[in-house]
């Protein structure tokens, strides 16, 4: 890829000012195509035939023609002899494409200078002749430093040390028995990891057990809420729970608590209000069984 050089007062020129807009796009778009690399041998010089397909037809032939004489003639007003574009035998060609044109293959371009400026100072870096480059000049030095090694030198097997394992401490004469006093016991080594038990689950019972009795917090408790421990323990074992339970001291707390809620006969209180039962609770009875048999044998005749 190459770069197209436009002068910062390129916009402001008299020659630009005199054209139109798609004039000035006309020659951006043939700059370009003449600064690509493949487009570099025609130095900067169009065709007829080409000019169409490089515009990529964005306007009709009569207005390509029109754009065309517009830049041939852009030499703002009369104060310069050339346009923007002149004429050639074949076609046109960029003014002053050789001043301002880049061409990568000419010795004297930018890009040749440039890149003959990077081979100079990486020979100056490296302190060749400047005909080697970088990559040649690494590879130069790596073997020469392979080359210049020094040769190792075996060393006799009967004056290599003993590794530090078998090696006495040097300033105290060490027994076998106290040598054996650090090694690790068999016995732990080979017993087995404790394995970490599960907590069994507690048994869940419906039932209040049967074998439990209250100690000294069921006592004062029954006595601050003027219960009868005993009979509470009677009432609480002819209970079913529906929920399983599996505390009894605290399920025997929350009956004790609960009991005077639910009518426990709680000494010097007041007797909880009873409804009235009819002299004729019997008479009134059989009268409604019969009432309801003679319902079900109608509902049975209907059938």
């Amino acid at each position: 890829m190459s770069w197209l050089r436009i002068d910062d007062g390129f916009a402001n020129h008299n020659k630009v000012l005199g054209i139109s807009d798609a004039a000035l796009r006309l020659w951006v778009i043939v700059s370009c195509w003449s600064h690509k690399l493949e487009n570099l041998r025609h130095e900067g010089r169009i065709t007829a035939a080409v000019l169409p397909g490089v515009s990529q037809h964005r306007w009709p032939a009569k207005r390509l023609e029109q754009l065309v004489e517009e830049l041939v003639g852009a030499n703002g007003g009369g104060l310069y002899e050339q346009g923007l574009w002149v004429v050639t035998d074949t076609g046109w060609q960029i003014h002053n494409w050789h001043v301002y044109g880049i061409v990568g293959a000419e010795p004297d371009s930018l890009s040749a200078k440039r890149a003959d400026a990077g081979r100079r100072g990486a020979a100056s870096r490296w302190q060749s002749d400047g005909k080697q480059d970088g990559k040649a000049m690494a590879s130069h030095v790596a073997k020469d430093a392979i080359a210049n090694a020094p040769i190792p030198i075996p060393i006799p097997r009967s004056e290599i040390p003993p590794p530090p394992s078998v090696v006495a401490p040097q300033g105290a004469d060490i027994a076998k028995s106290d040598l054996d006093s650090f090694a690790p016991d068999p016995a732990t080594i080979s017993a087995k990891p404790k394995s970490r038990g599960k907590k069994p689950r507690p048994v869940k019972w419906s039932r209040f057990p049967g074998d439990f009795e209250p100690d000294e917090s069921h006592r004062k408790l029954a006595a601050q809420l003027g219960l009868n421990l005993t009979q509470q323990l009677l009432e609480i074992r002819d209970h079913e729970f529906a929920k399983p339970k599996s505390d009894a001291a605290a399920t025997l707390r929350t009956w004790l608590r609960n009991a005077p809620k639910f009518g426990a006969a709680v000494p010097g209180a007041a007797p909880r209000w009873q409804p009235p039962v009819s002299p004729n609770v019997d008479h009134e009875t059989r009268k409604a069984l019969a009432a309801s048999k003679r319902y079900e044998e109608m509902i049975a005749g209907m059938k």
